[in-house]
């Protein structure tokens, strides 16, 4: 009676272990699901945590002065100078709103003392009372995703510009004629506005120090006035290279307007 009692105990055992073993194995499955689980989630949370933190560290690649964006500029444009026809001395300031925009003022001066005379381009020299003055206003979107020292923007600017200049044995059509007048000598006024659509690259070369270039295309008004001829003279025209002549016509033209330059930043 006993053996009958072991041997069933036995093939109790025996019918009991596949049950046991079915629930050890579901048991590890559920903790392979939940480790899974929380694997996935905490790979979801990291994803997403590093999508919100990309816009920061995109925006600190993007500022063109500091990671912190705590520093505006000072800007002397390098181009100006050397323009053989109007030059003049041009300086900017820069104000950064926030990484990715800024707003930009700059002005422009020259006269006969500073720019004795124009050596690039003899038939334009400056003879005397050259007098030029200009104001800009820019704004500028800074571009992120780019190496730190190097920063991309687009921008629009517009402009007011103002030329006085005493003219010496040349010639202009006036305004809704089709001759020309040749004199010994005038006055010339010029004023120009306009806007230009720009795209420019800030390299940073160090702490305080950035190089700009930038280029860009636009619309003008220009409007040139002729007074106090003295020494005129009718003839037909235009000749050959009057077309070419920024003095040659009187009135108001519109027209496309190119603009590139280079400039040295300071940051503060």
């Amino acid at each position: 009676m006993q053996d009958k009692k072991t041997n069933l105990y036995n093939v109790t055992s025996l019918s009991m272990q596949p049950k046991i073993y079915y629930s050890i194995f579901k048991l590890n499955s559920s903790l392979t699901h939940i480790t899974a689980m929380n694997f996935l989630t905490s790979f979801r949370n990291l994803v997403l945590f590093g999508l919100l933190a990309l816009p920061g560290n995109a925006t600190k690649a993007g500022n063109p002065v500091d990671p912190d964006f705590k520093r505006n500029l000072i800007s002397f444009n390098l181009a100006t100078p050397f323009d053989p026809s109007f030059p003049r001395l041009r300086l900017g300031y820069t104000y950064v709103i926030s990484p990715y925009f800024s707003q930009t003022f700059e002005f422009g001066y020259g006269n006969r003392k500073l720019f004795p005379d124009s050596t690039f381009y003899t038939h334009h020299t400056l003879k005397r009372d050259y007098r030029l003055w200009e104001i800009r206003t820019e704004c500028r979107y800074y571009f992120a995703g780019i190496r730190r020292y190097v920063i991309p923007y687009a921008a629009l600017e517009m402009y007011y510009l103002r030329h006085r200049q005493t003219m010496f044995e040349n010639n202009f059509q006036p305004e809704n004629t089709e001759y020309a007048v040749h004199y010994d000598r005038a006055d010339f006024l010029r004023t120009k506005t306009g806007f230009n659509v720009k795209a420019g690259l800030i390299f940073r070369m160090g702490p305080v120090l950035a190089l700009e270039c930038y280029g860009g295309i636009g619309t003008r008004a220009r409007n040139n006035r002729y007074t106090n001829v003295i020494g005129a003279d009718f003839q037909t025209g235009p000749d050959w290279f009057d077309d070419w002549n920024y003095f040659y016509y009187e009135g108001l033209r519109w027209n496309f307007n190119l603009t590139f330059g280079v400039k040295m930043n300071f940051m503060f």
